[in-house]
Parts: C-alpha cells; sequence; structure tokens
C-alpha cells in the first residue's frame, strides 16, 4: 500500500515537526489532511487502470477503485485515532465552536473520498461515524485546554446550578451540556456577569439540531459516491466541507439568539461588539 504509507510517513513527519516546531494546534491540522493525501497519491498510482485490473495484496486481490477506497479509509481511521490521542486539552475556549464544527465536517469529508472510491466503504464508515458521534458527545469538552474555575466565577456558576471551566486568554461563554466554558479575559467586558446569566438561562440545542448537522456533514457520503472517485470529487468535498462547517456555526449562532430573553438581546449585541474588536486585534475569525 504505497499510498498509504507514503501518506503516513510524509503527513506523520511533517505534523511532528509542525509540533515541535509550533504547538500542537498545527499538528493536528496537519494531520486532518492524511485521507486527502493517501486519496490523492493512491488516485494517482490506480487511478489509470480500469476496475477490470485486479491489484493483489495480502488481504485480498481488488480492483482500482477498491484499492484507492480502502487505503484511503485506512488513512481515515488512523486519522481517527491519532486526533483521539493527541488532541485532547489543546484548544482554547474560543475556539470550541470552531473545532466541533470542523472535526465533524471533516471526518465526513474522509468517509466521503473513500466512499467515492469504493461505496461499500460507507456501511463500516457510517457505523464508526454513529460510534463517535455517541460516545463522543458524552465528553464533548475532551479537546479544550481549561480549569475549573475559580473565584467570583465559582460563586457565579454554582448560585446558577451550573459546572464550570475556564482558561486564561478567551473572551468567549457557552454553556455545553450544563457546563460553563467561560473565557478568563471575559472580564474585560464590563457587563460580564449579566451575560453568563443570561448564557445559563438559554435551553441547550436539542437533539433536532444535531441530528440535522449529522445529516449535514454526512452528505458528504452519498455526493461522494454519485461522482465517483477523482480530483474533482476531492474538489467537490472541500467546497461541501466549508459550507456545512460554516452553516453550522451561523445556525447555532442564530439559534442561541433566537432563545434568549428580550433582556437579554440588547446585552448579547453590545457583548458582540467588544468581542469583535478584542477578536479583530488578533485577526481572528468572528462568525456574527
Amino acid at each position: 500500500m504505497i499510498a498509504l504509507a507514503f501518506g503516513l510517513v510524509f503527513g506523520l513527519g511533517t505534523a511532528l515537526a509542525l509540533g515541535k516546531l509550533k504547538d500542537r494546534k498545527s499538528e493536528l491540522a496537519v494531520f486532518f489532511l492524511l485521507p486527502l493525501l493517501t486519496y490523492e497519491m493512491a488516485n494517482g498510482l490506480y487511478g489509470g487502470f480500469g476496475d477490470y485490473v485486479y491489484v493483489p495484496t495480502p488481504l485480498g486481490d481488488f480492483t482500482a477503485s477498491e484499492f484507492i477506497g480502502l487505503q484511503t479509509f485506512i488513512a481515515w481511521l488512523i486519522m481517527l485515532a491519532y486526533i483521539g490521542l493527541r488532541g485532547r486539552n489543546v484548544f482554547e475556549i474560543d475556539e470550541f465552536p470552531a473545532i466541533s464544527a470542523f472535526f465533524w465536517a471533516i471526518t465526513a469529508f474522509g468517509l466521503g473520498l473513500s466512499a467515492s472510491a469504493w461505496p461499500a466503504l460507507a456501511i463500516p464508515g457510517l457505523a464508526v461515524y454513529a460510534l463517535l458521534a455517541l460516545f463522543g458527545g458524552k465528553d464533548p469538552l475532551r479537546a479544550i485546554k481549561a480549569v475549573p474555575c475559580s473565584g467570583e466565577l465559582k460563586e457565579l456558576s454554582e448560585k446558577l446550578g451550573l459546572e464550570c471551566l475556564s482558561d486564561e486568554t478567551g473572551y468567549s461563554a457557552y454553556k455545553v451540556k450544563g457546563t460553563l466554558l467561560v473565557g478568563g479575559l471575559l472580564r474585560e467586558f464590563p457587563r460580564w456577569r449579566e451575560l453568563i446569566e443570561c448564557l445559563a438561562g438559554v435551553p441547550e440545542p436539542g437533539l433536532r439540531l444535531d441530528v440535522f448537522l449529522h445529516l449535514l456533514y454526512l452528505s458528504a457520503v452519498p455526493i461522494g459516491i454519485l461522482l465517483g472517485r477523482g480530483i474533482t470529487t476531492a474538489l467537490v468535498l472541500l467546497i461541501l466541507v466549508l459550507l456545512s462547517y460554516y452553516t453550522a456555526l451561523k445556525l447555532t449562532v442564530s439559534l442561541t439568539r433566537r432563545a434568549l430573553k428580550d433582556d437579554c438581546r440588547a446585552l448579547a449585541k453590545e457583548y458582540a461588539e467588544f468581542f469583535k474588536e478584542k477578536k479583530g486585534k488578533q485577526r481572528k475569525l468572528v462568525v456574527d
């Protein structure tokens, strides 16, 4: 499996080098692309053969398309395992919504790539995705680098009946699975206590939203199967990753704002301006 071996050597080597030179976020960002790297390499090596040509391997004989799909699928599984092992306690609270949406979008992308070459792989792939969604949803905060709140913030969260985690760098505030995520720099916002109290009263997104978003991400699978293997398919699925990613972020923000009480909406607008000002200075993406 030349393409898979090349993808692992190049992808892992580059990821680890960036991890040493920069940070673990860069390391993970590169390794997320392992299925794409393997897919393109395999398509270049075997894409010119028709499916009447069989490739002998220790696992059996495969057509060119099946072999491309198999290597991509294995690369996808390795990517998921690697991210699971190396992705704990990495991201800031401000990055939580973005990394969550990106993870599911890029996970469905890798599955879509493998299924475009060998559609039968969609069945075990969807089973793996479902297990990730089921068990990963029980601990959605494992990727966040945060510690239990202390001082006034701890007292406020206890008063509201919620758990609380904080960091030293964030300006955001979220409520996830009964836990407040509060950036340590949110205190620079004059009405931060009122903001947290408003946030505590917002109902969390229900099962319907979760199902809709996962179906949105997983649209990469049928689209990949319909288009078949090739560079065009990879480009289309990459565009779909971006569309599903931004749609998920915008939809989540919109539903949260809609759920706010009337007296909290003006405060939310004031906070949004504060957040844009702070994050704009850092040249980071702000979804409004």
